[in-house]
């Protein structure tokens, strides 16, 4: 019965939920023991990780979409009176679609005359209504399609592939009153419902459910004007537990005025840790890594060390491959990371990260850990060290330690470190007689 029942729940946050009431239920009766709360806890273990199933209002466009693709072009491009060409994503179903996920909304540019320079441009075609009907997102190797249609009730959309025009989503609004009351979406991976709260002229909640996981809430916050200040991500579990998704940037508060207090903050913070760090064994490296996917994480750099101990593991048991795992820092574990972070260095990187994705200056935050970096190698640590002790940093997507070495380190010590950082020369395969 509990398999039963489970297989007809139709979210993973009312999966999660039912985990919870398991639990203190069992704990409750005293019975956590007995092999019937054993397996009624594992088929639930189980529906978490395969997924639960969501049923969205999307499912048959999604399946629809590529039989109505050639009528669905020709009849949204037909409507089309007027275009509008973007530099970033500027017109979204979701509402604060682009605050939420940290995009930049660009700038409006002029129609490209050569197809070559369309690359990285969004192309919106409006009708005589001005409703949004088309979109070309434009790639190297082409443009992917949306076509949006319109009722009293519902706006549906279609994503389509530059490829092939192949169906990559569908999704689906209901309206009152002319407002987006819900969005289903179905896409070839997964699915996803978003439900919108209206208080007056204003969502003040979203409610979001995916098949990926237990879904989130979000919470929605206005100056007195009703312009929106701020959104909080709140705990599904436990809503006395949130987190700052987006905020309205300050006057006075750019990445020119922010990086710098970032950086000052940062050193305060680190040379207090490092000071009450214990190592076994002298450290030979010390490694400021930014993970150059998490919008929200980007800065401050995470930060690892690695010991003496574990360098001449490394070469002792990798030999000339050793410099893969040496200038590493998922390789040398998670005993030694440290996580300079307090109150302050929170109030100062949430609106430094949002500004470095919205206005696509990503890269700054790999040259200040570079900057970072160079600085603590004039700096007397106070940790016990090698002679040769670097610190370098480096991205955590593709990580290349190596270059972040050379780009961190004096040349007087790259010179020490010389050995360490070359890869042996492959042996030349030899021709087949």
């Amino acid at each position: 019965m509990v398999d039963a029942a489970l297989r007809e729940t139709g979210n993973l946050r009312g999966v999660q939920e039912l985990r919870y009431r398991v639990i203190a239920h069992a704990k409750e009766k005293g019975v956590t023991a007995d092999k019937l709360y054993a397996d009624a806890l594992r088929s639930v273990d189980a529906l978490l990780r395969a997924g639960a199933k969501l049923r969205t209002d999307a499912d048959a466009l999604f399946r629809s979409a590529s039989k109505r693709y050639a009528r669905l072009k020709a009849e949204s491009e037909k409507a089309v009176e007027r275009w509008e060409w973007w530099t970033g994503e500027r017109y979204e179903l979701e509402p604060f679609y682009a605050e939420r996920h940290r995009f930049s909304r660009g700038k409006q540019v002029k129609e490209p005359a050569a197809k070559a320079a369309r690359s990285g441009l969004n192309a919106y075609g409006f009708d005589a209504e001005g409703h949004l009907r088309v979109q070309h997102s434009h790639g190297s190797s082409g443009f992917t399609e949306t076509f949006r249609t319109y009722s009293r009730e519902r706006i549906e959309s279609t994503h389509y592939g530059a490829r092939r025009h192949e169906p990559i989503n569908a999704a689906l609004c209901h309206l009152s009153d002319g407002r987006i009351v819900e969005c289903h979406t179905r896409a070839t991976q997964g699915a996803s419902i978003e439900r919108y709260t209206w208080v007056a002229n204003c969502i003040e909640r979203i409610e979001i459910q995916r098949t990926s996981d237990a879904g989130n809430e979000l919470r929605c916050f206005y100056d007195a004007i009703g312009e929106l200040e701020r959104i909080d991500d709140v705990s599904t579990i436990d809503t006395r537990f949130h987190s700052t998704l987006w905020q309205r940037p300050k006057k006075g508060l750019t990445l020119k005025t922010l990086i710098p207090k970032i950086r000052e903050h940062f050193l305060e913070l680190l040379l207090a840790e490092l000071r009450q760090h214990a190592l076994a064994s002298p450290a030979y490296a010390m490694a400021l890594v930014v993970d150059n996917e998490a919008y929200d994480h980007l800065l401050p750099p995470s930060v690892a060390l690695a010991t003496w101990e574990q360098r001449e593991a490394f070469i002792a048991r990798h030999g000339g491959d050793a410099v893969d795992y040496l200038w590493s820092p998922p390789e040398w574990g998670e005993e030694h990371e440290l996580h300079p972070w307090d109150d302050r260095m929170q109030a100062l990187v949430t609106p430094a990260n949002q500004l470095l994705w919205s206005q696509q200056k990503y890269a700054l935050a790999y040259r200040l850990a570079v900057d970072l970096a160079k600085e603590l190698n004039t700096l007397s640590l106070p940790i016990d060290r090698s002679d040769d002790f670097v610190v370098f940093a480096c991205e955590l997507d593709g990580i290349d330690g190596v270059a972040g070495v050379k780009k961190s380190a004096p040349k007087a010590l790259q010179k020490r470190l010389a050995p360490l950082l070359r890869r042996p020369p492959r042996a030349k395969k030899k021709p087949h007689a």
